[in-house]
């Protein structure tokens, strides 16, 4: 039986932390402890080929870590920021170059197609393969420094 080495506490062999307390147990090599450093170890590996001017936080480097076992190529994933804010979100993400392309394409649309039927599913085709490829723009821009598609 362990206990707390700071509040006494009665803890469970397995237990990463006290349960009263919070308190993390000393000399536990608790396989969820190794994966988590493997992780931040991955994520950290990933994030120094990172361009610095991207503004990139953990959830996606958990996509890019992804593209990266896969060689670099696509990674089934969806992200519902770029699919709600389509060229804006690439303005934010720094690939202001990408947004000017998408807001040309959509204004030759709706200028070409005004009133039509097919113009709104142009819109949901467009911003869902947004959804669909957005994090991996990203992680092409700021990765593989490859701006265009």
């Amino acid at each position: 039986m362990k206990y707390c080495e700071k509040c006494g506490e009665k803890l469970g062999e397995e237990a990463l932390y006290c349960s009263a307390c919070g308190h993390k147990t000393i000399g536990n090599d608790s396989s969820l402890e190794v994966l988590i450093s493997k992780t931040e170890k991955s994520y950290s590996e990933i994030y120094q080929k990172v361009d610095k001017r991207f503004s990139i936080d953990e959830n996606y480097l958990y996509y890019f870590e992804k593209f990266e076992k896969n060689n670099g190529n696509y990674v089934f994933n969806f992200n519902v920021f770029a699919f709600l804010f389509t060229a804006l979100w690439y303005f934010y993400k720094g690939m202001w170059q990408k947004a000017l392309v998408l807001i040309f394409i959509a204004v030759f649309f709706v200028a070409n197609f005004k009133g039509k039927d097919i113009l709104y599913l142009f819109q949901l085709i467009f911003i869902v393969t947004v959804g669909f490829r957005g994090t991996y723009d990203l992680y092409r821009t700021s990765v593989k420094r490859k701006i265009w598609w």
